[in-house]
């Protein structure tokens, strides 16, 4: 089954990830002077919808270029959506199974958004299964509360 069509990732511009690009090379300058990136890091958290922390971008040379970083922090964020079918958690398992980054990225943050799993979507790393068996493991996953410490 094709995705419906506001769950499909749409072109970003370049103008958009240069934007992004041009605002992560400032917070590296800055935090490669010695000095705070805090307001940057809260323009460009506000700018791309996410949580990027200080530690992030301390850590960021080691992990990915940062044209790559700016490529991923530009999609837009995936909505949230009550009633996501069977086939379409499989078609999305598949894309994140078959595309590569970014687009891969934008799936996964897709599916971990609307299923109970927390980081569901690590599954397509951990084990070599098709789509529908990983979303038949997400599917069975239940949240099992902690109970409440006794009270003394």
């Amino acid at each position: 089954m094709a995705l419906r069509d506001s769950l499909i990732l749409k072109p970003v511009p370049q103008e958009r990830v240069a934007a992004v690009q041009a605002q992560a090379e400032r917070i590296l300058a800055l935090l490669d002077e010695g000095k705070s990136a805090d307001q940057e890091i809260a323009a460009l958290n506000r700018d791309v919808g996410r949580q990027y922390e200080v530690q992030f971008f301390l850590s960021l040379h080691g992990a990915m270029d940062v044209s790559d970083f700016a490529a991923m922090a530009a999609l837009p964020v995936p909505p949230r959506v009550a009633d996501l079918e069977h086939s379409e958690l499989v078609e999305i398992v598949r894309l994140i199974m078959e595309l590569r980054q970014p687009d891969m990225h934008y799936y996964m943050e897709l599916l971990d958004r609307n299923v109970a799993m927390p980081a569901a979507s690590n599954l397509v790393f951990h084990f070599d299964p098709t789509p529908e068996e990983i979303v038949n493991r997400i599917q069975f996953y239940e949240v099992i509360p902690m109970p409440s410490p006794p009270e003394s």
